[in-house]
């Protein structure tokens, strides 16, 4: 929906002394109503054009858009500079653009821009000839054209902050004061005063130094102060202040630590020992060898002795070369001989290869020696015995071969001679 603003131009009025100041520039000021001729409040764009004529035409200026506030219906914007050509020696005329909405008709400017004044405030019939005014309106809400002359009418310091909208004043209204270049705007405990920027509790830094672990100094204009290369030293940091992050990894060595090394003391029938530092080594031996089998192997000379009940605790038993004995508390000898079966028992016999082996896969069976005889898996095989002899075969449980050469038996709770 297209929205239609009016607008009032009750003050377009700057004094002599203040434009003095900024040559070919003119405060511009007015209010803006939607169109229900309620104030408007908020920011908008703005556009400012200068023509010759009433109608139609080339601006011979433009300013914006720009986005400017609005405070309860009231604007307050600069125009300017204007170009040379622009000398108001002739009747100039404003065209104002709203939010992309043109105004209409122009507003004509005097040829005295030092105390212009809206010709829209000298008469109601600006709402008669705006097609942005609903029913006339305009007319009815022109209470400021009555005061287009209050420029005049004010006194001096009449003008007090509540009466002035907040944040139109601009620096251009700020007359210099007797300030000097450089110099800023300070209380001085009565009024406001302009003065040196480092007086009063001020001061001035001329240098900086570099102190312990830094790096960059003296700066006296601009520079970057840094820390130093291995500006950061013991006495630098806080008690505690450096944890296992901090630490590269594999970095500690046996130097770094408080308690660096271990003493070993040789306990009965030992000898050797003392302090090593953490990663070294230290070699005990025997105080006895001739009782004591050395570590590097021998032979056994003396008795073996034990206390307790039982005296000796054996585990499993392998004795002999290349054999196995998975099965548990299985005992094996011999040579490449197998006793799978837990319990299991093979205790010699065999041969150079594996082929040559006994095998003992069921639980609680046993070959008493021999080669290639087999205790096989077929049936559970649980309780069978070989005695001996050549590729002798049980598979069923219970059963016997005494010996003897490639007998064989399948059934159960049987038995071969030999």
């Amino acid at each position: 929906m297209k929205t239609f603003f009016k607008i009032y131009f009750f003050l377009v009025l700057t004094t002599l002394s203040t434009l003095a100041q900024m040559p070919g520039k003119m405060h511009y000021q007015g209010v803006l109503n939607d169109q229900n001729g309620n104030p408007i409040s908020g920011v908008r764009s703005m556009e400012f054009r200068l023509y010759d004529t009433l109608q139609t035409g080339t601006p011979l200026w433009s300013q914006g858009p720009q986005n400017e506030q609005i405070n309860k219906g009231m604007f307050n914007v600069v125009l300017g500079p204007f170009p040379e050509e622009v000398d108001f020696s002739i009747p100039y005329y404003l065209e104002l653009v709203v939010e992309g909405n043109i105004l209409s008709p122009r507003e004509p400017l005097s040829s005295a821009p030092y105390a212009m004044r809206s010709a829209k405030s000298d008469s109601a019939k600006h709402a008669d000839r705006s097609d942005h005014a609903n029913n006339s309106d305009h007319a009815n809400n022109s209470e400021h054209s009555n005061h287009a002359d209050v420029a005049d009418s004010l006194a001096d310091n009449s003008v007090t902050s509540p009466k002035i909208v907040d944040g139109t004043i601009q620096f251009i209204d700020i007359g210099q004061n007797s300030a000097l270049t450089g110099q800023i705007i300070k209380w001085n405990g009565t009024a406001w005063v302009a003065s040196d920027d480092n007086m009063a509790t001020g001061g001035s830094v001329s240098q900086v130094n570099t102190g312990t672990g830094l790096t960059g100094g003296p700066v006296t204009t601009t520079g970057t102060i840094s820390i130093a290369p291995n500006g950061v030293t013991t006495s630098l940091l806080a008690d505690n202040s450096v944890n296992s992050m901090k630490i590269s990894d594999g970095s500690i060595s046996n130097s770094d630590l408080q308690n660096n090394s271990i003493n070993i003391i040789p306990g009965k029938g030992l000898k050797g020992g003392g302090i090593v530092e953490l990663g070294g080594t230290l070699t005990l031996s025997s105080t006895a060898s001739t009782i004591f089998l050395p570590l590097s192997g021998g032979t056994l000379t003396g008795p073996i002795n034990s206390v307790g009940d039982p005296s000796i605790t054996m585990g499993k038993g392998n004795f002999g070369q290349g054999n196995l004995n998975p099965g548990l508390w299985s005992f094996v000898a011999g040579s490449n001989n197998r006793a799978w079966g837990k319990y299991s028992v093979v205790s010699g016999g065999g041969g150079p290869s594996i082929a040559d082996s006994n095998s003992a896969n069921g639980d609680f069976t046993t070959i008493g020696g021999g080669y290639q005889n087999r205790i096989l898996l077929v049936n559970p095989t649980t309780g069978s015995t070989i005695g001996g002899g050549l590729k002798n075969t049980i598979t069923n449980n219970a059963s016997t071969i005494a010996g003897g050469i490639s007998n064989s038996v399948e059934g159960y709770r049987c038995t071969i001679g030999g």
